[in-house]
């Protein structure tokens, strides 16, 4: 194998191995904001009674007392 046969492989192991990572990073930038999502539309059900669970009263409430915060915030 010649020198510029190595160079290409290992330039294509390179790139193979770039591909692969800027997939994972995608795929988890997904994940998050699909968890995000879900966190969402979860709080919008336990707001509105929708869904009840004792797990989530606490983040139910502190999500309210942090939008309450921001709207006193914003009004000045």
């Amino acid at each position: 194998m010649s020198f510029y046969d190595k160079v290409k492989q290992g330039a294509g192991q390179a790139a193979d191995k770039a591909k692969r990572g800027v997939s994972e990073a995608q795929t988890k930038n997904e994940l998050v904001t699909t968890y995000e999502l879900l966190g969402k539309k979860a709080y919008e059900l336990a707001d509105k009674g929708q869904l009840q669970h004792e797990e989530l009263n606490d983040l139910v409430t502190r999500i309210r007392e942090l939008r309450q915060k921001l709207e006193d915030l914003q009004l000045g």
